[in-house]
């Protein structure tokens, strides 16, 4: 039904957001939908305005007005662009586990630290720490920087221990410090795509697999960003480098 009153040419799905994009040469439009949330948003007034007749026509709908807060994204809007952040979320997160009064950390986690799978006391609140942890994985949406660190605790999420427990309480202190960090996205921006991958020297203490890393940038703005484990162990750093290339590769040429 949305695809007949949108009449677009081209979709991106998956299990639960969709992206509806209707292009007549001079003008775009973009219907993002999750759920029964809605953002409608492109380049002429008159097509936006045109599309929100046909889905009242069809649907109860409420409009809200301007963007500003969806999925726990907030959304900013400047003289100079766009911030998205998430300091409301992260908030309620410092709440939900009890860190609201903790004392901010400079990063997410001490540089060279190498986890292992049986390293300390077992935690007895298993349940506790697997939610922390997709909490944290929806936080990454905003804070490519946590995306490394929360890959890595998240590969304990069967049998963790107070080591992996204390690990995480970092990650919300480096959290509790940069709140309202986020994304801009500059009106000026250099639309000129750049990327960095990398891979890191026997990163699983475990399996002995090395982490590949990438991210891109729109100008000085970060539309991509990756981190996680190769699925083999490589035989030397050439190769694992190698293999962290073709993964920016593929990202690339997709973007």
């Amino acid at each position: 039904m949305v695809e007949y009153l949108v009449n677009c040419y081209f979709i991106v799905s998956d299990s639960d957001l969709s992206l509806y994009i209707k292009h007549n040469g001079n003008h775009i439009v973009l219907l993002c939908i999750y759920v029964d949330d809605l953002i409608l948003t492109g380049s002429c007034g008159k097509d936006i305005q045109d599309i929100k007749g046909k889905l009242k026509k069809e649907f109860k709908i409420s409009d809200l007005g301007e963007l500003r807060y969806f999925l726990g994204i907030e959304v900013i809007k400047t003289i100079e662009g766009i911030y998205l952040i998430q300091g409301k979320y992260i908030l309620d997160l410092l709440k939900m586990y009890d860190m609201i009064g903790c004392k901010p950390l400079s990063q997410p986690m001490e540089p060279n630290v190498k986890l292992e799978k049986d390293n300390g006391e077992k935690v007895e609140n298993v349940q506790l720490y697997r939610s922390l942890i997709g909490s944290l994985l929806y936080a990454t949406i905003t804070r490519a920087v946590i995306s490394h660190v929360v890959g890595v605790l998240a590969q304990f999420m069967q049998s963790p221990t107070c080591v992996h427990l204390n690990a995480r309480r970092k990650v919300l202190r480096y959290l509790k410090g940069t709140i309202n960090h986020g994304l801009f996205y500059g009106k000026k921006n250099d639309l000129t795509v750049s990327t960095f991958s990398d891979a890191d020297w026997a990163g699983s203490m475990n399996d002995k697999r090395r982490i590949s890393g990438y991210v891109f940038l729109l100008g000085t703005t970060t539309i991509s960003w990756s981190s996680k484990k190769q699925p083999t162990v490589a035989l030397s750093s050439t190769e694992a480098e190698y293999r962290a290339m073709t993964n920016a590769t593929c990202e690339a040429m997709w973007i």
